[in-house]
Parts: C-alpha cells; structure tokens; sequence
C-alpha cells in the first residue's frame, strides 16, 4: 500500500494545469487515512504549488481524526506559496487545535497581507 500511496502523491507534482492535478488528486481519496505519514515525508519533495496545495487540501477532511494531517497544515503554514498556506490554515481551523496558534502567529509578521488575514482568521476560529 505505501507504494501505491507514494506513486499517488508523486503524482500531483509535474502538472501544469490544476485539472491535470485535480485528476491525480483523485487518486488519493480512495486511499483515505493511509496517506499519512506518507503525506508528510513527501510534501516538502513536491515542486510544484499547485502539488502541495492539493495534498494539504486532501488532509482537511482528515484534521479532526488524523495527527498527521494536522502535522501537514503545520509544516505547510512554512511553505512559499500564499495559496499553500492558505489551504494550511483552512485545515488548522477545520482541526480545532489550539496547539497550532504559535505557528499561526509566526504569520502575522508576514510580507502578504493575505497571508497575515489568514493567520489572524485561523487564530480567531481556534479560539
């Protein structure tokens, strides 16, 4: 299953149109839970943004349930990608975990304004 779950993941990255990643994305949801930790290991190998935003997309379904999903939104709160980020801190409000609001306040210093919204929206869900 790992193998099968890794060539899925690997999959999302290399795609130039979001359809194209939104189809190899696809191959994950069957796969549920055992994307993890799998999930972690991968995301900071993928290339493309539009790769790990739809992985950490996937993970939301997951941030009530799964420890590795919200592992995934933390580390992903460190990407360079605004929209990567953003998705991060839909997954974090989703998760309900107020352990994740000193990362969240790493943002609020950050160059995007976007960025900084998200974090401060984030924060006030946790609370």
């Amino acid at each position: 299953m790992s193998n099968e779950v890794r060539a899925a993941i690997l999959a999302l990255d290399g795609k130039s149109a979001w359809g194209e990643v939104e189809t190899a994305r696809e191959a994950l949801v069957p796969l549920g839970r055992d994307i993890f930790p799998i999930a972690l290991e991968l995301f900071p190998t993928l290339k493309s943004y539009k790769a790990r935003t739809s992985l950490v997309y996937t993970a939301i379904k997951f941030a009530l349930v799964e420890e590795d999903a919200v592992g995934l939104g933390v580390l992903a709160l460190e990407d360079r990608s605004s929209i990567v980020i953003h998705r991060a801190c839909m997954l974090l409000a989703v998760s309900r975990r107020r352990d994740a609001t000193p990362a969240l306040e790493r943002l609020l210093g950050h160059r995007s304004v976007d960025v900084r919204n998200d974090a401060k929206a984030t924060i006030a869900a946790l609370e």
